[in-house]
């Protein structure tokens, strides 16, 4: 880095950010990197195209979500008339219990 000026820093930063893809073929490059457009930073993914059978570079923004056709079940409401009976049951049973402490306060 650059001791003498801040200028002279940030010219070294800014010319230091990368303005090309490189190839995503290339064994040695990167999985994601970001390039400077425009001034503007743009993230790239590298994925791979079942249609070019080879490495592509795609927007992170655009890079597909795996399996989210597949939503799996979130219940099961076929039992739900038994967990509505052993709740009733459970809610009678404190009912119970509490009734019963209270005569036997009343009884004392």
């Amino acid at each position: 880095l650059h001791v003498r000026s801040r200028r002279q820093r940030q010219m070294c930063i800014r010319d230091s950010r990368p303005t090309v893809l490189p190839d995503p073929n290339d064994p040695n490059s990167p999985d994601v990197i970001t390039i400077w457009e425009n001034d503007v930073p743009r993230t790239y993914r590298k994925v791979w195209d079942p249609e070019k059978e080879e490495w592509v570079y795609i927007l992170d923004e655009d890079t597909p979500l795996a399996n989210m056709d597949a939503t799996p079940p979130t219940g099961d409401p076929s039992l739900t008339g038994l967990w509505a009976l052993l709740n009733g049951l459970s809610l009678t049973g404190v009912a119970a219990v509490l009734t019963g402490f209270r005569r036997k306060k009343k009884d004392d």
